[in-house]
């Protein structure tokens, strides 16, 4: 495989290696970069790299080369058959082709996988960062029936969600207008006097100390609804951007006391929005029978509940 080598050097010295990458391979797509960091292809010197790793000056960072695509893993399917396709989405992934990222998008993939004589046809979309089950329709009939019941609030859509802090209610209802935001029309916001009406449900599925495992439950399907809804309560995605503050969680984030050893790098737990489509029910568009699938969330999701287990429990009267 054909590669090429980038060395750090003193103004590089505590990079992450994706920020060193992105400045010095302008035209491989950050996602491509991070793509390839999970998947182990990158190199420093003689070890595998990992996102969040910091550079040291006279390291050699070594990729491989534009024109060699790292090998992906296939697509989860969780059900086919002739008119529905459901599968489990991977983080980092778009649901439909972006002109800004060069690497597939699940469309495109789906499609590619299925052939030139197979058609694939997206029926609706869960953000890039998210992972989860996404629906496709194989026929033009399926996807008219299919687009039909997401329009008018007949499927069941379940997410799970890592957010900060501790919502004061179990269970409530969001209803709160969601608008484009003036400034910046990449991003959503909630607007009571322009706003499209928009609905979602959520209770509060396990506690920890300063953050929440959220189930949440749209009914509308705004752009970023359960992010500007969780965001518009004071209780936003733990990792996100976009409407929160941060951009991954480390173990230093959430176990107390947490000292580094000398030159570690600490790497993320999760570095993605942590908002999981855990479930997707609807009526199959031949049939007519009710269809519910769901899936796992995945591992970086799994093992950032898992340390917020151990060392953030729920507070008990004692901490009162």
């Amino acid at each position: 495989m054909s590669t090429q080598t980038r060395y750090v050097t003193t103004a590089h010295e505590g990079w992450p290696v994706e920020q060193f990458l992105v400045a010095e391979l302008p035209d491989l797509p950050r996602e491509t970069i991070r793509r390839m960091l999970r998947a182990g292809d990158i190199r420093i010197d003689r070890e595998t790299a990992w996102l969040g790793r910091r550079l040291r000056s006279g390291e050699r960072v070594v990729v491989p080369s534009a024109d060699v695509e790292p090998e992906v893993a296939p697509i989860p399917i969780l059900l086919e058959d002739d008119a529905v396709l459901v599968v489990d989405k991977p983080a980092g992934t778009p649901v439909i082709p972006d002109r800004m990222l060069k690497h597939p998008s699940l469309i495109e993939r789906m499609r590619e996988a299925a052939g030139e004589d197979e058609s694939r046809y997206v029926v609706h979309r869960i953000d890039m960062e998210a992972s989860g089950v996404v629906v496709l329709a194989k026929t033009a009939d399926a996807h008219r029936e299919l687009s039909r019941q997401f329009e008018k609030r007949e499927v069941e859509k379940r997410y799970l969600a890592i957010v900060s802090g501790e919502p004061d209610l179990d269970e409530d209802v969001i209803e709160l207008p969601i608008g484009h935001d003036p400034r910046n029309r990449m991003r959503m916001r909630t607007d009571r006097r322009e706003g499209k009406l928009s609905c979602t449900r959520y209770r509060v599925v396990e506690r920890f100390r300063d953050h929440a495992l959220v189930e949440a439950r749209p009914e509308t399907g705004r752009t970023h609804q359960i992010r500007v809804h969780l965001a518009g309560i004071g209780h936003p995605l733990a990792v996100d951007k976009v409407y929160g503050s941060l951009d991954r969680i480390r173990l230093s984030d959430i176990k107390p006391g947490y000292r580094r050893k000398k030159r570690e790098i600490e790497s993320a737990l999760i570095d993605r929005l942590t908002l999981h489509a855990r479930e997707l029910g609807f009526r199959h568009p031949v049939s007519g029978e009710s269809v519910t699938v769901g899936v796992d969330v995945p591992d970086d999701f799994a093992l950032t509940l898992k340390m917020l287990r151990k060392f953030r429990p729920p507070r008990t009267d004692e901490d009162a």
